[in-house]
């Protein structure tokens, strides 16, 4: 097995979060931590263009 030269990008480990529904937005509202890694992840993904 080779190891790889590079890190992978952001990009390719991470995916877009997906449209928030009504039971995901109940969830956040009980899970503040989960609702801020949403929202970062979110903004890393648009930032580094994640797939969905």
């Amino acid at each position: 097995m080779v190891a790889p030269t590079e890190a992978p990008l952001f990009s390719d480990i991470a995916r877009r979060p997906p449209p928030a529904r009504p039971e995901t937005i109940a969830a956040i509202k009980a899970d503040p931590p989960m609702a801020e890694w949403v929202i970062y992840m979110g903004r890393q993904c648009e930032k580094h263009n994640c797939p969905q």
